[in-house]
Parts: structure tokens; C-alpha cells; sequence
């Protein structure tokens, strides 16, 4: 079955609001949508550890993926 929305954010130096839990907040919305989803976080080139954390997000929840531009 084909994803029928793929929600993609942008992240740069995002840290403090992963912490806060925003892709929780995603993934909570989307769990109650009746079609195929995927997040796709596009980090472009942060200094802090949006990556870090975002890698450790997606190893949990299948439907996040992380895209990396430098």
C-alpha cells in the first residue's frame, strides 16, 4: 500500500524542541489517521544534537525518516 501523506520537517538547530517532545506530538496525531503516513525530518546541517536525537527517534517508530543535507 502506497503512503498517501508525508508530512516533512525541516529542522536546523532543533534540539530544544525535540526535547520538548514535538515528534511525539506527530506521531500521536497521525496514529489515528486511517491511511498509510510517513515523517520526514530534513536536517540541514545542524550543530547541536538534532540528529542525534532524531536517529534515536526513528530507531523506535518506523514511520519517521531522517534525511541529512550538508
Amino acid at each position: 500500500m502506497s503512503v498517501k501523506l508525508s508530512v516533512v520537517i525541516p529542522a536546523y538547530n532543533e534540539e530544544r524542541n525535540l526535547k520538548k517532545g514535538v515528534l511525539d506530538e506527530v506521531l500521536e496525531y497521525l496514529k489515528k489517521a486511517d491511511y498509510r503516513w510517513e515523517v520526514i525530518i530534513v536536517d540541514d546541517g545542524s550543530t547541536d544534537r538534532t540528529k542525534e536525537i532524531v536517529k534515536k527517534y526513528i530507531s523506535k517508530n518506523n514511520n519517521f525518516k531522517l534525511i541529512e543535507v550538508s
